[in-house]
Order: C-alpha cells, then sequence, then structure tokens
C-alpha cells in the first residue's frame, strides 16, 4: 500500500473510531427518513477528508458530539450544504462547531408540512427588486394586480451573471397549502453583517462566509423565515386539535358522548409522534408530545418510541448545558443595538470567564 493509501486509511480508521462511539445515541435520534449507516459513514468521511476537522474532533470530542446529535435530532445531513461542520478555535483550542446550511433550513420549512413551497433569493444591485406590502403599483403596465402581497423580483437572465452587481438583499416567504402568503423576511447587508459578526463571533474569515457567501445570505434569511412557519411538532399539535374540535362537534350534534382524546391522538401515527420528539424545543413540548404518544398507545414504557423521547430528552439537555439561550424575543440572533443581547452576551462571557 503506498504511503498516501495508508494515510488515507488511518484517517479513515481513526474517523470511524470517534463517530462509532456515538453511533447508538446518534441513530437513536434520527427521524425514520434517514438510514443511520449512511449518515454514519457521511460522517465519517467528512472527518477523514478533512484534517482541521479531524484535529478538532481527537482535541474536543465533546464538540463533535454536540454537533453531530443535532444534525441527528434535525434529520440534516453532516458535512454537507444541509448541515455544515466548521472549525473554529474557542481560547486558541479547535473545536467543531455545525450548523444548518441552507439547503437545511428550507427543508425544515418543507418538513413541517404547512407549505407548498418556499422561495429564498438573493437581489443584487442592478436586479429589479420592489417590496411595499399592500401598495398598488404605479408601473405602467402594472407589475402586479392589487393590493402587493409578495415582493417582485425581475432579473435579466440573458445577461452575463457578473453584471449583476454585489449582492444588495435577501429574501424570503412561504406559500401556504391554503394560499396564504407567510411574513416576508427582508434582509439587507447591514442585517447580514450583524448576523456574521454574531455566528462567527468576530471571525471575518471564517470559512461558511469566506467560502459560501451567496449561501449563507440565503441560510440568514431562511433561518429567519423559519420563525414564522409552523414547525413540524407545531403543525402536528395543530392536526391533532383540529381532528379533536371536529369529532367533538360532530359528536355533540349527533347527541354522541365525544371520544376520548386518545382515540382522536391514534390517528397520528407513530412517525407523527417521532417527530413531534425529534422537534421538540424543550423540555416541556417533548412531555407534552410524550403525553399524547402514551395516550395514544404509541409510547409504552421501555419500546421503541419511548426510547427515542429519552434520547431526545438527552439531547435537549446536551444542548442546554453547551450554549447560551437568549431568553427575549432575539431568540439567539445577537443584535448588537438590543441592550437585552448585549446584557446577556456579558453575562456569558463572565460566566465562560469563570466570573
Amino acid at each position: 500500500m503506498s504511503q498516501i493509501s495508508t494515510a488515507v486509511a488511518l484517517r479513515n480508521e481513526g474517523a470511524s473510531a470517534i463517530i462509532d462511539v456515538y453511533r447508538d445515541d446518534l441513530a437513536a435520534i434520527m427521524p425514520s427518513h434517514i438510514k443511520p449507516d449512511v449518515y454514519m459513514r457521511l460522517a465519517v468521511s467528512v472527518l477523514a477528508r478533512d484534517p482541521d476537522l479531524m484535529q478538532a474532533a481527537q482535541n474536543n470530542p465533546a464538540s463533535l458530539m454536540t454537533a453531530l446529535w443535532e444534525s441527528s435530532r434535525l434529520g440534516l445531513m453532516p458535512g454537507t450544504e444541509e448541515y455544515y461542520l466548521t472549525v473554529r478555535k474557542r481560547k486558541g483550542v479547535p473545536e467543531i462547531l455545525g450548523m444548518p446550511g441552507y439547503q437545511g433550513e428550507v427543508e425544515l420549512i418543507y418538513r413541517a408540512g404547512a407549505v407548498s413551497s418556499v422561495i429564498v433569493e438573493v437581489v443584487r444591485t442592478n436586479d429589479v427588486f420592489v417590496w411595499r406590502q399592500g401598495s398598488l403599483d404605479t408601473h405602467k403596465p402594472p407589475r402586479w394586480v392589487g393590493p402587493q402581497t409578495q415582493p417582485f423580483h425581475d432579473i435579466d437572465w440573458d445577461a452575463d451573471p457578473r453584471t449583476r452587481g454585489d449582492l444588495r438583499l435577501v429574501y424570503a416567504y412561504a406559500v401556504m397549502k391554503d394560499g396564504a402568503i407567510s411574513k416576508v423576511v427582508v434582509l439587507n447587508r447591514k442585517h447580514i453583517e450583524d448576523a456574521k459578526e454574531f455566528s462567527a463571533g468576530g471571525d471575518k474569515d471564517w470559512l461558511p462566509w469566506r467560502k459560501h457567501e451567496e449561501s449563507m445570505w440565503l441560510k440568514t434569511a431562511a433561518h429567519r423565515l423559519r420563525k414564522w412557519v409552523p414547525t413540524s411538532a407545531e403543525y402536528m399539535r395543530e392536526q391533532l386539535r383540529a381532528i379533536t374540535d371536529v369529532q367533538a362537534e360532530a359528536a355533540q350534534a349527533a347527541g354522541i358522548p365525544s371520544q376520548r382524546p386518545a382515540a382522536q391522538a391514534a390517528q397520528l401515527t407513530v412517525d407523527d409522534f417521532r417527530e413531534m420528539a425529534t422537534d421538540a424545543a424543550d423540555a416541556d413540548e417533548l412531555t407534552q408530545a410524550l403525553r399524547q404518544a402514551r395516550q395514544a398507545g404509541f409510547a409504552q414504557e421501555g419500546d421503541e418510541l419511548f426510547q427515542h423521547f429519552i434520547a431526545c430528552k438527552k439531547a435537549i439537555e446536551a444542548k442546554a448545558a453547551d450554549e447560551v439561550v437568549y431568553a427575549h424575543a432575539h431568540e439567539g440572533d445577537y443584535d448588537p443595538t438590543c441592550e437585552a443581547c448585549r446584557e446577556e452576551q456579558v453575562a456569558a462571557d463572565l460566566q465562560a470567564a469563570g466570573h
């Protein structure tokens, strides 16, 4: 075997050894559409082909576990544009930081089941872009009919792409299944620079922003949009409540005692409850989902679904212990003009310094 082949084999073996430690824990929290073997092979190959990632994983395996646990919980494939694995240095020590990419953010919106399409686009300086919600178009001929409900964006696709100019804006919105338009998110360069400053910790050359600038603009807009569309867990809970209300009304009209909540909950599948657990944002959401799953007879002590809930509980606890949770309305998106953000950042820095 050549020296190069031997080096590659050793890197593969080292990466596999690291991933194997967490194999069962990761598989336990993956949504049903992810095949654990495929996920593990991809994670191993990502580490093996990137010496910086491998070094960070060896120096700080807990950071690797946190990143892989989060990508597993979300059902996004690591080391792809769904979920980036990146290296950052904290106090001079390399560690792995995982973050959903543009494709991952859009995938999570679609997976919720409430939207029929997601539109995320960058606007360059030579594009025509108009967004004045509710306004009538005075242009002749009109570019839209009636009050404006979604952005107007005109691109000269026949022109040389380089003539479109520099990145200027990025926007995102969703068309719901009932035809309604979600909130339209529009971010300018200042918004993006603030997001970059926060996510990169002040490192202007942090790899995703340097290597995938347009994708990171798209990712930032899609991430902001996710706050304005239902998550999978929210959507399923709404479905459950709708089922309950409709059946209760029908039973009342027929003079029949309404069915117990367990019977209505049972109309959801095991995979529905598994996804509700996977998408739970905190312990309270997880407890509520487990209670409904038990009422439906899907989560008994020791069975596969119950173990999945336990694994999700561990993931939520691990995440809470590993990051600062911003309690106010910005929900983790640091805004340097917000006093609450600044106070929480100072408190976090003091805590990290041991004060």
